[in-house]
């Protein structure tokens, strides 16, 4: 059961469900594939993270956090544009770090966790 939440605005990919983001990435060659990934979700490794529903694996959302919030503090106010620069410069270090591309848009959710 979840006990605790976390708000998030992205910049970045949802993928329908778990199977779908790993399929995707699996086509990438990692050397310690488990460590890297470790270090990205829920944390912002070299300004990407991986949040994925762990409780049935329903989404994956990849890309820059925008903005975040804490077990019920909310979102403060944040203005979030997505720029055509920012999606470029996301849409290459998606690349490089996992070897995807997709529709790369503003998400906000609520990850249980």
């Amino acid at each position: 059961m979840s006990v605790s939440r976390t708000d998030y605005v992205m910049l970045g990919i949802k993928y329908n469900n778990s199977e779908q983001f790993w399929k995707s990435v699996k086509q990438h060659d990692f050397m310690d594939k488990d460590e890297f990934f470790d270090d990205c979700y829920d944390d912002r490794f070299e300004g990407i993270t991986i949040v994925e529903d762990g409780m049935n694996g329903e989404y994956v959302v990849v890309g820059k956090v925008l903005a975040q919030g804490e077990d019920g503090e909310g979102i403060q106010m944040t203005p979030c544009l997505k720029m055509r620069s920012d999606e470029y410069v996301l849409q290459k270090a998606l690349d490089k770090a996992f070897g995807i591309s997709g529709n790369i848009q503003i998400w906000a959710f609520t990850h249980w966790h």
